[in-house]
């Protein structure tokens, strides 16, 4: 015999656990930057444009030489955070930076929380497996954000 209020509570509820929601995490959708990026080189123009304007450029390879640290690893997560791991050249941990993206179609401002707050906007555009960031920072720390940063990172596969 067969018991139809049983039943029908048990398609109720059925139906209903289709409907529960998923943790946030798994509900953001993907931003563009999501997944694990390290540095490929990077180009500064020290008073960009003017006439005292001069480029300093790292070339892939070359970080530790140039910087005296290993590529940067960015974690982009979709939750919008991110985390930039600096390593020493003898891959010793140095710091981590950390912050969240305001991500719009072609720019982005990383809001760092640490180790110092500040808010970094940037240009960016993303071909295959390879991200290209542009604005103007304060590279040399002379009060004045003149100096443009052009950098490329690239995604790393099965991170």
């Amino acid at each position: 015999m067969c018991n139809r209020p049983l039943l029908f509570a048990i398609l109720a509820l059925l139906a209903l656990a289709g409907c529960v929601r998923q943790p946030l995490v798994e509900r953001v959708a993907e931003h563009p930057l999501s997944g694990v990026w390290l540095n490929l080189d990077l180009e500064i123009t020290y008073n960009y444009g003017t006439d005292s304007a001069r480029v300093w450029y790292v070339a892939p390879g070359r970080w530790t030489d140039s910087l005296k640290l290993l590529p940067i690893r960015t974690y982009f997560r979709p939750d919008s955070s991110y985390t930039s791991d600096h390593y020493r050249p003898d891959s010793s941990f140095w710091f981590s930076a950390e912050g969240r993206l305001e991500l719009r179609a072609d720019s982005v401002v990383l809001v760092q929380s640490r180790p110092a707050a500040g808010r970094y906007p940037f240009a960016y555009s993303v071909q295959g497996d390879t991200v290209s960031f542009s604005g103007l920072v304060d590279w040399d720390e002379d009060g004045t954000w003149d100096d443009r940063y052009v950098g490329r990172q690239v995604r790393q596969a099965g991170r």
